[in-house]
């Protein structure tokens, strides 16, 4: 979910984590045999967070809205 700024992780109904969009320098979508691999890159931490797109959306269509949200929140996406 994209809310008030900031991103938040859930896996069912149990929040895992969240962060603020401001902290987030990129986020790159790398295509992998086992499905895609999102890694959000921060600007003060050296170490992406790493999820697995079909952990995180159930639908094709959340992980354009959340380029899309990011997009208007001044990150970088890259496909690769």
């Amino acid at each position: 979910m994209v809310q008030d700024g900031e991103i938040r992780i859930e896996f069912g109904n149990q929040q895992v984590e969240s962060f603020p969009l401001a902290n987030i320098k990129y986020l790159r979508n790398v295509p992998r045999s086992g499905g895609n691999l999102l890694m959000f890159f921060f600007k003060k931490d050296k170490t992406p967070k790493r999820y697995w797109r079909n952990k995180l959306f159930t639908k094709a269509d959340d992980l354009n809205a959340l380029v899309h949200a990011i997009r208007q929140a001044g990150v970088d996406y890259y496909y690769m």
